[in-house]
C-alpha cells in the first residue's frame, strides 16, 4: 500500500497528492487547501450515490453470471437472453427521441467532431515526438 497524506479529512496517496499539488494546480489560481476542501466536499456529496450504484452493478453482474452458469454449454437464444436482461433491469425500455443542448462549452468541443480532435492530437503527438527526437539526438 502506498504512503498516505492526510489532507482536508482525506487520506490521499502520496503520489496523487504530489501530482495534484505540483503538476495540476500551479497556474490554475486554486490554492491547494481550497482544492482539497472542495474535493472532500464532492466526495461527501457523491460517495453514497456512487456506493449505491456500485451495489446495483454488483447485483446485476451476479444475476448475469448465474444465468450464464445455468446455461453453460447451451446455444444462446438471443430473444430469451434479451428478455432476461430486461427482467433484471439491465436493459431498459427505449425512450422517445430527445435532444441535449449545452452551454459554456469550449468551441473545440462544441463545434469539432470527435475524430477531428483525435487527429489533431495525433498530429500534435507526432510533432512532439519529432521535437523530443531532435533534443535527444543533440
Amino acid at each position: 500500500m502506498s504512503e498516505r497524506v492526510d489532507v482536508a479529512g482525506l487520506s490521499v496517496a502520496k503520489e496523487l497528492h504530489a501530482f495534484v499539488e505540483n503538476d495540476v494546480l500551479p497556474g490554475l489560481a486554486i490554492a491547494p487547501s481550497d482544492f482539497w476542501r472542495g474535493f472532500a466536499s464532492l466526495l461527501e456529496v457523491f460517495s453514497p450515490r456512487n456506493k449505491a450504484l456500485l451495489a446495483v452493478r454488483d447485483d446485476l453482474q451476479g444475476k448475469i453470471d448465474t444465468w450464464h452458469q445455468a446455461h453453460a454449454g447451451q446455444s444462446i437464444d438471443v430473444a430469451q437472453y434479451e428478455a432476461f436482461l430486461k427482467s433484471i433491469g439491465y436493459l431498459l425500455p427505449e425512450v422517445d427521441d430527445f435532444e441535449i443542448t449545452t452551454q459554456n462549452v469550449d468551441p473545440e468541443i462544441a463545434t469539432i467532431a470527435g475524430p477531428q480532435l483525435v487527429k489533431m492530437k495525433k498530429n500534435h503527438l507526432k510533432k512532439m515526438s519529432k521535437q523530443l527526437q531532435m533534443i535527444i539526438l543533440k
